[in-house]
C-alpha cells in the first residue's frame, strides 16, 4: 500500500498546513552550526508553498525541560531557513497561543510561519492531548516531516493525530521507503557496518539485519566489549557495563568480522606515539598498556573491511569506528566513508546514519555520493530494528483506513 503523502493533498491554495520538522540541529553563539536538518525539510516546505499552502513549521530545539530558554529559541533557525530557501520565514515567538492564532489568520498564500521551540511547553514531550489541540487549531491539515524525532510519542508528533489525519512529507517519505528496503529486501553481498559507543543501542540492529545481511562488520567501542567479553585486556578504553552477554551472543554469529588489528594509543597526549597491535591469535592478551586505550581499527582491518565493502550490492552503516572526535584516531573511519561513497549510485545503495556517521561522510566531501543519508540517528536504528515508531504508526494507520475505504467503495460500484 502506498503511504499517503503530501502529493495527496488536494486544495492547497490558503490551506493552513502545520508541518512538524525537525530543527534540532547544532548550534554556536546563536547561529546554526549544521544545518543538513533544514535543507532536507526544504523540499516539503517548497512543494506546499508552491502550490499556495500557508506552511506553519512546528519543531524543536534542545532540552528545555518545559521552561522558555532564550538560547533555545527558533527564531535563529527560521532566519536560516530563510537564507536557504529564499523564501521569508517568519518566526512566531509563541507556541500555538493568541500571538500565534493572530499571526496565521493574517498570513497569505505561499507564506511560510515558524513557531517558537514546542518543548518550551510541558504538552509537548508529555504527548499532551490538549497541547496537541491547542496546536491542531492553528491549520486544516497535518504533515509529519521529521523522522529524526518520529521514534518520540511526543504532543505534535503522536497526539495531534487525533485531531488531524496525518500525511508523511517528502523527506519522512524516502526515509521509510529506503530503510524498508534495506531492512526487508537487501540485495546481496549485503554488508551491515556499526561503530559507535555502546552496544546496548546497536544490538537490536544486529540481532534482525544479522539474520539477512551477509557480513557484519563492527568498529569502535563496539570492538571493546567483544575484545572484553572473549579476554582481552582493554586498559581503559571505554567498555559499556553488564553488556558481556550481549557481546558473547555477537561473538556466535557466523557471518561477523571483527578488526584483525587495532589502533591504541593515550587520548589524554593524542600527539603521543600510537601502536598497532595485531588481534589474530587464539590466546587472549593485554592489548593496551598503562594508560592506553584503543582509538581505532588497524591498517589490515581498513584493507579487510574495504575488500568487503567493495564487493557489496547494500551497505548500511551507523557509528564510526574509533575516537572520531579526535582528528589523529578518525582514519579508519573516514576512510570506510570514502570506500562507501566511492561504492553509492549504482553499484551498490548505500545508507548512512547517526550523527557522527553523517559527520565523517561530510568530511569526505563526498555525501552526495551516497544514496541516502538518513537524519535519524536513533529513529534509524530502531526502524531497522523492526520497531513500529510512535510517529510513524498514525500514517501506517492512515494508509490502511484509506486502503480500507477505497476496497469498500470499489465494492459498492
Amino acid at each position: 500500500m502506498k503511504l499517503r503523502t503530501i502529493t495527496d493533498l488536494k486544495h492547497l491554495r490558503g490551506a493552513r498546513v502545520l508541518v512538524r520538522i525537525d530543527a534540532n540541529v547544532p548550534m554556536q553563539a546563536g547561529t546554526v552550526r549544521d544545518d543538513a536538518r533544514l535543507i532536507a525539510a526544504l523540499p516539503t516546505i517548497e512543494y506546499l508553498t508552491g502550490r499556495g499552502a500557508i506552511v506553519i513549521l512546528l519543531a524543536h530545539l534542545g532540552r528545555p525541560g518545559g521552561r522558555t530558554v532564550t538560547e533555545l529559541s527558533l527564531a535563529p533557525v527560521a532566519r536560516r531557513l530563510s537564507q536557504l530557501s529564499g523564501r521569508m520565514v517568519s518566526f512566531v515567538p509563541d507556541v500555538g497561543g493568541e500571538q500565534a492564532e493572530r499571526a496565521i489568520a493574517a498570513a497569505v498564500p505561499g507564506q511560510v510561519l515558524m513557531l517558537e521551540n514546542l518543548r518550551f511547553d510541558k504538552g509537548e514531550e508529555s504527548n499532551s492531548g490538549s497541547f496537541a489541540k491547542r496546536l491542531a487549531l492553528l491549520g486544516s491539515a497535518y504533515v509529519n516531516d521529521a523522522f529524526g524525532d518520529a521514534h518520540r510519542a511526543h504532543a505534535s508528533v503522536v497526539a495531534i493525530t487525533r485531531y488531524h489525519t496525518p500525511y508523511a512529507g517528502l523527506l519522512m517519505e524516502r526515509e521509510l521507503r529506503v530503510l524498508t528496503h534495506v531492512r526487508t529486501a537487501p540485495r546481496s553481498p549485503s554488508v551491515l557496518m556499526l561503530g559507535g559507543a555502546k552496544i546496548s543501542g546497536k544490538i537490536g540492529v544486529i540481532r534482525a539485519l544479522g539474520k539477512s545481511y551477509d557480513v557484519v562488520l563492527l568498529g569502535g567501542g563496539l570492538v571493546n566489549a567483544v575484545l572484553a567479553a572473549q579476554g582481552f585486556g582493554i586498559g581503559s578504553s571505554y567498555n559499556e557495563r553488564g553488556t558481556r552477554a550481549l557481546a558473547l551472543q555477537v561473538l556466535k554469529m557466523k557471518n561477523l568480522v571483527l578488526p584483525a588489528d587495532v589502533l591504541v594509543g593515550n587520548v589524554q597526549k593524542p600527539s603521543a606515539s600510537v601502536r598497532v597491535v595485531p588481534i589474530a591469535t587464539d590466546a587472549p592478551f593485554s592489548i593496551c598498556k598503562g594508560s592506553e586505550t584503543l582509538v581505532d581499527i588497524g591498517p589490515r582491518t581498513i584493507l579487510r573491511y574495504a575488500q568487503l565493502l567493495k564487493r557489496a550490492r547494500t551497505i548500511v552503516w551507523n557509528g564510526p569506528m574509533g575516537i572520531f572526535e579526535t582528528p589523529r584516531f578518525a582514519h579508519g573511519t573516514i576512510a570506510l566513508a570514502r570506500v562507501i561513497a566511492a561504492r553509492s549510485r549504482g553499484r551498490a545503495l548505500g545508507v548512512v546514519g547517526g550523527g557522527e556517521t553523517v559527520e565523517a561522510i561530510d568530511r569526505t566531501k563526498m555525501a552526495g555520493y551516497i544514496d541516502h543519508v538518513s537524519t535519524g540517528g536513533g529513529a534509524m536504528l530502531e526502524f531497522l530494528e523492526g520497531r513500529v515508531l510512535p510517529g510513524v504508526k498514525p500514517l501506517y494507520a492512515a494508509m490502511r483506513r484509506h486502503a480500507t475505504r477505497k476496497i469498500a467503495a470499489k465494492k459498492k460500484r
